[in-house]
């Protein structure tokens, strides 16, 4: 594994990734911003994890953040990157139909490798849980950027949600067209849980609980 890393400002980083460093190092005030709209900052639920460096950010203004990464190698990194206060688990997050899945990988540019292209695709040996099964408590932010995986993650999240009233952030990029369902759909299925769109948060969108 060490032969596929390595250091960059401080952070062990996958050395074959072009597109995913350059695309976070743009977008570091992104946890700010997610943050600014929790009334309290005990825990954070994030996922994708990556190789943390949005997860170390969290780290320094929740008490505790989970964060979920399938990836072996970015979480190799996310495991070296992060603080004692951050729990890491290498799995997805899905719906209420638990299952192993396997990792698919966008890769828009062959000449800009992307570690933050991995997406669900098919089965295969990585756990897909929903989130509800962690029974977390005091949750007071879920931020999700599964490329696309958003709307099963939420599915599988609503007995956390509807307990917690979280601020919600998702990364809504049109990948969700591989799973058959809209950006519409997300937006449809956040507003039968009361949440409305309130903000943004460079490429994500920030809903709140409005009842």
């Amino acid at each position: 594994m060490k032969d596929k890393v390595e250091i960059r400002n401080n952070y062990l980083w996958p050395s074959n990734d072009i597109a995913c460093w350059k695309y976070l190092n743009k977008r570091l005030n992104t946890p700010k911003m997610v943050a600014n709209h929790c009334k309290n900052k005990r825990t954070i639920i994030q996922a994708g994890g990556n190789a943390g460096l949005y997860v170390n950010s969290y780290s320094k203004m929740f008490e505790t953040v989970y964060t979920f990464e399938p990836d072996l190698l970015n979480f190799y990194c996310l495991a070296h990157n992060t603080k004692k206060n951050v729990i890491k688990f290498q799995c997805c997050l899905g719906d209420y139909s638990p299952t192993y899945v396997s990792l698919g990988k966008n890769e828009s540019n062959i000449k800009k490798p992307n570690t933050g292209g991995f997406y669900v695709k098919g089965t295969g040996k990585i756990p897909c849980l929903p989130l509800d099964f962690f029974n977390f408590n005091n949750v007071d932010c879920l931020h999700l950027d599964i490329e696309g995986y958003e709307l099963p993650a939420l599915k599988g999240s609503v007995k956390t949600i509807t307990k917690h009233l979280p601020i919600i952030a998702l990364e809504i990029n049109g990948l969700n067209d591989n799973y058959g369902y809209s950006s519409d759909d997300i937006f449809l299925f956040l507003d039968k849980l009361n949440y409305k769109k309130i903000s943004y948060a460079d490429d994500d969108i920030i809903f709140q609980h409005t009842i």
